[in-house]
């Protein structure tokens, strides 16, 4: 019975937020004597302080499919939400701290634009990263060519990429992806479960006994433990960018809640994953991260093997 009326309360919590609150609605927005008289505009948002960068990026992505669908042109504007990535003094939003404006429009015009409609609690926006993308090759190919349409990076992440792009050359590398800490420990319900380093392990070996040409192990991971297993396992072959790992993770709460400087960690991370896609072959767990990698990298790893382990319950 206290189930029950747990779950009588929690619904009427959420219908309560819906009627009181309109930004939590989808609406429109229209003002007179604005720019654009002719464009219709859709606002994204998204809130949720522990989502990672390519976590919002699927987020935006999608949004971006459901404005397409309705003939809008997206805007991301992320100002007033509560993310853990923060705008600096040159950005209108955390999102142009890492990319471009979608579409060219940046946030900060939205107060001029003619009519807008505002995503809301109950915006149907697909996701776009869907297991059925990685099933097909132009089914990938069609991912890179919206993300390329959408996403491109700002001009410090390209500046911060050229300089690891010059600092390694990974054409003739294996990437690893791994995640740890949190994923790892709280297992989070119904997400991927995340292989181990010791699980990896021998499939890397598998792969640089077929291919002895590999020049490099290209990690990324946040977790020290599994770079320094992995250092342990493979000695000088295993290159990383940047050195921010998560230490001393006590198994409470989640990583960002262990990050000081969010927006520094957001660019390695940014370069680490643009870094993978540049990999001749990836081996890694089921993630943001990885999957993301797959699509820039367009289709063209020469071998990818993704560890399907089911879901946490």
């Amino acid at each position: 019975m206290k189930s029950v009326k747990k779950k009588i309360f929690s619904i009427l919590v959420q219908i309560n937020l819906f009627i009181r609150h309109h930004d939590l609605r989808e609406h429109w927005v229209i003002k007179k004597n604005s720019k654009n008289p002719n464009k219709a505009f859709f606002r994204i948002s998204y809130e949720d302080r522990h989502a990672g960068l390519f976590g919002i990026v699927d987020r935006v992505l999608g949004a971006c499919m459901y404005a397409e669908e309705k003939k809008l042109i997206p805007v991301v504007d992320l100002q007033e939400k509560d993310i853990q990535y923060k705008k600096r003094e040159d950005s209108n939003t955390p999102w142009e701290v890492f990319f471009k404006p979608v579409a060219g429009i940046s946030c900060s015009e939205l107060p001029f634009c003619h009519k807008t409609l505002y995503m809301g609690y109950n915006s149907s926006c697909p996701r776009f990263i869907r297991d059925e993308i990685f099933d097909d090759p132009e089914a990938i190919r069609q991912a890179y060519r919206l993300y390329q349409k959408y996403i491109q990076l700002s001009d410090e992440s390209v500046r911060r990429l050229d300089l690891e792009r010059v600092r390694l050359d990974l054409n003739r590398s294996l990437g690893v992806f791994l995640r740890g800490t949190d994923y790892a420990a709280l297992k989070p319900s119904k997400h991927s479960i995340q292989p181990t380093v010791e699980q990896a392990i021998p499939k890397i070996r598998e792969y640089l006994e077929l291919h002895p040409d590999t020049e490099y192990i290209y990690l990324v991971t946040e977790d020290l433990q599994i770079y320094e297993t992995m250092k342990a396992t493979f000695g000088e072959k295993v290159v990383v960018t940047g050195n921010r790992f998560i230490e001393g993770y006590d198994g409470n709460g989640l990583i960002a809640d262990y990050i000081s400087d969010v927006n520094e960690q957001g660019f390695e991370y940014l370069v680490r994953i643009y870094m993978l896609a540049s990999c001749r072959a990836l081996i890694g767990g089921p993630a943001a991260g990885a999957s993301f990698a797959r699509v820039i990298n367009g289709g063209q790893y020469e071998y990818v093997h993704i560890f399907d382990l089911g879901r946490y319950e």
